[in-house]
Order: structure tokens, then C-alpha cells, then sequence
């Protein structure tokens, strides 16, 4: 069971569940994806179906009433037309064969004759990342045009990204990319941004460079708090003075792209997300109601810094390890906003996977982890700093907002020891912050 929502103001709740399926007519096992609401004791459950279809099929639901659940199998992504396209193994070939001639990445007579597709991300009816391996050969439609590749000649990248989007989130990453690539950070010698290849916008679909990568972040991360040893270690601690001097570069870039993200309207949204999930989750009122306002005060006391060009979700996981240098990935969200606040987007997540990798771990300051945590944020800060200037004070605000939407987030997914972490973390950093 994942991605549990709740949705206000109804109190009921949704999530996703998987089932993995043997056949007994002996097809091969495979994987049920149904949509469950989750329905209170004072409000009715949907009607059973009458006439059960097979499981699993498109038309199959049920009624289990002492969950107070209902299953329902999920119609196929119709808002991600470029999706299906892609990972059909017909049309797959010919969608990226005509995006990359369109973005001049194949010449003409080359054609992308086999593509073996891995799905990287996926949120239904929302966004999807895939990973696709080519395989080059002749355009079967060109054969025979004067200016056909020769045979042994068809030059192109061996794997490429696409992205596809519901909304118009996958132009502004590719023209952020565009953007980038026409600054100095294309030249940059700390840091490496994918470039841009093409774009379908009529299947809001955009393809990228696929930069080969040892691990991300996120995985060296982990990989340390798994007991991986000094060696891991450090070289996490290395990666985390690169991120440093990779997101100061992109501070610094000049890059006049993506519209402005303030302060006040990141409080607005938040304030939004909290008054929906108080009213099912009321321990978010109380203490945690008034870590809002004590946020809102502080801000209302510090300077905003000047906006420049802003990663916009800047986490572990879009900072890849190469052979060579770091490389920053996943610019949807690129804006222009506060240093302060890719900064905080960062250093927040270092925490958070520190204390809630498990959710037996209890949130203790002075414990091995979090000391950890707090060291790597200081050689992350440092390395900023050494380039970028930093108004620590205004830091230390957006941190506190970034930590209340942890909050709201765990107490969305119903996950209760996480969001006691958060909130503990919360109200550490009012203190310690004078807040």
C-alpha cells in the first residue's frame, strides 16, 4: 500500500495498493495496481458491485466492508498520452525517432529502431521520468534519399531521458535547460547540466541528455548510514561540499530564466495544505498551529535576499556523482527565488532522511545520526559560502518552513512516529533559532 492522501474535508482516505499475482492458468506472475478509498464509520460505503468482473481487469471492483474499503482497478493514464506512446514497443521508436530529428540530435536517414524504456518516476496522472536505451539504424521512410546517413554511420546518444507531464511543468524545465546552456554554467568545471534535446509540446513530452552517473546523492547517503564505512563516508561528505559549490555556480549563472517564487507565497501554500489536513488530523492544531505563526513572525523580521536563478527543488537526489564532476538534474520547478531557499530545500532533506530512513527511529539531537546530518550541513554551507553570499538568519527561516511542510506531509501519508520526528524537529530549530 502507498501514496496514502487524505481527502478533506470528507475524512475519507485514498491510496494506492499493489498485488502481486500469481496465475493459476498458468500465465506468468504479474502485478495488480487498484485505487482503495477508505471510508469512516460515519459515512456510508459505496454500493457492492453486482456482477464481479476478473481480477484485475479494467472493469473488476470490490466492497470489503469490515475495512470499510473499496478497490477499484485505475483506467489507464489518459492524462500522460506521451506515457503510453513511449512504452509501447510500436510507437516508442517512432515518437523519440521524430522528437530527436525535430530537435536535431539524429540526422536525416537515422532512426531510432529499438528502445528499451525503464521507468525512473512515476506519479499517476501527473508527471513520469523514463530512462530509454536506443538502438540507431537506417530510417526505413528515408532509404534512398540523397542525404540518407550511410549505413554505417547512424551517430546519436545511446540513452536519452523523456519526460512527460500533464501540466506545462516539462517545457519550463526544457527551456530552463535551454537557458542554462546559453549561461556560464554550461562551461562551469564544478558542475554539469543535462542539454536539452527536444520537445513534443502537443504530448508535453520533452527529452534531455542522460548523464551516466555512479549513484546520486540520496544513494550515498544511504549507502553511509548502512554502516558503508569511512570510505563512504567520505566520500559523502565529499559530495556534499560539491553540492555546495554546484548550487553557488547556479546562484551565480546569470541565468534570467522562470518567473519569481516569494516568500509569501510559499507561506500561502502551506497555510492552504495546513487548514485542509487540520480538519482530519487535528493534532496539527495546537503547538503545531502556532510553529506557523512564530514562522510567519520571523519572517516578517528578516530581510528577503535578492532572487536569482533557483533549482527550485534542490535534494540530494537530483545532485548525481560522475566520473568527472557533480551534475544537477530535474529542473521542472526552475524560478527565481531567494538563495535561501534551494538552501533550505537541502539541508532539510539531509535531516529528514537521517532521522525518518526507518520510522522506529525516535528524532534525538545529540544522537550519532543527526550529529552526522549536522556536519554534513555545515560542509555543504561552507562550500556555498566560500562563492555565494548567505544571510544565515534567513536560512534558518525558510529551514523552519521547510520542516513544518515535513509535518504536514507525514501526517498526509498517515505515517504517525514520522511525523512526531517532524514536529520534534520543528520545534528544536524555533529554539535553537530563537524563532
Amino acid at each position: 500500500m502507498t501514496r496514502v492522501r487524505s481527502v478533506p474535508p470528507e475524512g475519507s482516505w485514498t491510496a494506492t495498493y499493489e498485488f502481486d499475482v500469481d496465475d493459476r492458468d498458468g500465465g506468468a506472475p504479474h502485478t495488480v495496481v487498484a485505487r482503495g478509498v477508505m471510508t469512516p464509520d460515519e459515512l456510508p460505503l459505496p454500493p457492492a458491485l453486482e456482477d464481479a468482473a476478473p481480477f484485475g481487469s479494467a472493469s473488476w471492483g470490490c466492497v470489503l466492508p469490515d475495512l470499510r474499503l473499496a478497490l477499484t482497478v485505475p483506467p489507464l493514464d489518459d492524462a500522460l498520452p506521451g506515457l503510453t506512446m513511449l512504452l509501447d514497443a510500436e510507437r516508442g521508436p517512432g515518437l523519440l525517432t521524430r522528437a530527436l530529428l525535430g530537435g536535431g540530435v539524429l540526422v536525416e536517414g537515422t532512426a531510432v529502431v529499438a528502445c528499451a524504456p525503464t521507468v525512473a518516476a512515476y506519479k499517476p496522472g501527473v508527471r513520469a521520468t523514463v530512462v530509454c536505451r536506443l538502438g540507431l539504424g537506417a530510417d526505413a521512410d528515408a532509404a534512398g534519399a540523397d542525404d540518407a546517413a550511410p549505413a554505417d554511420d547512424f551517430s546519436g546518444p545511446e540513452a536519452v531521458v523523456v519526460k512527460v507531464h500533464s501540466d506545462d511543468e516539462g517545457e519550463r524545465g526544457h527551456e530552463a535547460l535551454r537557458s542554462l546552456a546559453q549561461s556560464p554554467l554550461a562551461e562551469s568545471p564544478l558542475v554539469q547540466v543535462p542539454r536539452p534535446l527536444a520537445h513534443l509540446p502537443e504530448l508535453r513530452l520533452s527529452v534531455q541528455q542522460h548523464i551516466e552517473h555512479e549513484c546520486s546523492l540520496k544513494d550515498l547517503f544511504h549507502a553511509a548510514f548502512e554502516g558503508g564505512g569511512q570510505s563512504v563516508l567520505a566520500r559523502l561528505a565529499e559530495g556534499s561540499r560539491g553540492a555546495g559549490a554546484a548550487l553557488a555556480a547556479l546562484h551565480r549563472s546569470g541565468s534570467g530564466f522562470g518567473e519569481g517564487e516569494t516568500w509569501e507565497q510559499d507561506l500561502a501554500a502551506v497555510r492552504r495544505k495546513h487548514a485542509s489536513l487540520v480538519s482530519v488530523v487535528p493534532e496539527l492544531g495546537g503547538s503545531v498551529a502556532e510553529a506557523l505563526v512564530r514562522i510567519e513572525a520571523a519572517a516578517a523580521r528578516t530581510a528577503a535576499d535578492l532572487p536569482c536563478p533557483s533549482h527550485g527543488s534542490f535534494h540530494p537526489a537530483q545532485v548525481l556523482v560522475t566520473a568527472e564532476r557533480l551534475a544537477l538534474i530535474d529542473f521542472d520547478k526552475c524560478c527565481q527565488a531567494e538563495p535561501a531557499r534551494d538552501l533550505a530545500a537541502f539541508t532539510t532533506k539531509l535531516r529528514h532522511m537521517a532521522v525518518n530512513k526507518v520510522d522506529t527511529h525516535r528524532y534525538d539531537p545529540g544522537g550519532a545520526a543527526e550529529v552526522m546530518v549536522e556536519t554534513l550541513r555545515e560542509t555543504f554551507l561552507g562550500e556555498y559560502t566560500r562563492t555565494a553570499p548567505l544571510s544565515e538568519r534567513r536560512l534558518a527561516v525558510w529551514e523552519a518552513l521547510e520542516v513544518f511542510s515535513l509535518v504536514l506531509s507525514a501526517s498526509k501519508k498517515m505515517l504517525g512516529p514520522r511525523t512526531q520526528n517532524c514536529v520534534a524537529m520543528l520545534q528544536r530549530h524555533l529554539d535553537d533559532h530563537g524563532l
